[in-house]
């Protein structure tokens, strides 16, 4: 990005989701992560606790250690079969489906993403995204940007995902996208899903 990274990632991820009334991190160096996380990161971390008990810690040796993370022990070790795949015309013969990755109808995702979008936009989210790639081999690698609740997410996303393998002009038109809300739970008699919650991948 050139010019305002700021400025031109808000209109491409309002022209991309409709995201409009959301505050933008982006590009936040590790250390900022780490203490953005401790400072903001908030949810549940015990059965009966509330959503904003503090999820982030640092040990003694502080930014130069581990970033400590609790999860929600509702949702620690996500099931297989919460995870799903948007099934288009376009991908759904060429799709390896089985147990862990079902069919997802394109009709229910297509009104569960802007009622997501929707979420963030009434909550005036935070969010932290950071563009990487998939892949170390320039001439395999696919640009990957997160955009994310959890400072903590994108700490671990750079730790996982390089960046600056490549020049990323095609990020938009053939990057991936991935849009991580923990705060979102779905109603599966009107979303489709299994539980409260899932992940949906939109091939197409």
């Amino acid at each position: 990005m050139t010019n305002n990274p700021q400025r031109n990632l808000s209109a491409e991820l309002l022209e991309q989701f409709g995201l409009n009334t959301v505050s933008l991190n982006y590009g936040l160096s590790q250390d900022e992560l780490f203490f953005a996380a401790i400072e903001n990161d908030r949810g549940r971390v015990d059965s009966n606790g509330d959503s904003n008990q503090q999820k982030a810690f640092q040990t003694a040796l502080g930014v130069d250690g581990p970033l400590v993370y609790y999860t929600d022990p509702s949702c620690t070790g996500r099931p297989v079969t919460d995870t799903f795949a948007v099934a288009r015309e376009s991908v759904i013969d060429t799709v390896w489906w089985k147990d862990g990755f079902a069919q997802f109808p394109p009709e229910k995702f297509d009104e569960l993403l802007p009622r997501v979008v929707e979420h963030l936009n009434q909550k005036e989210a935070t969010l932290y995204v950071t563009d990487v790639f998939c892949g170390w081999d320039p001439e395999f690698s696919e640009p990957y940007r997160f955009i994310g609740e959890y400072a903590t997410h994108a700490y671990f996303c750079n730790i996982m995902f390089p960046k600056n393998v490549r020049d990323d002009s095609d990020r938009i038109e053939s990057g991936w996208t991935i849009l991580n809300v923990p705060s979102f739970l779905a109603e599966p008699e009107r979303d489709g899903t299994k539980s409260n919650r899932a992940v949906i991948m939109d091939i197409e």
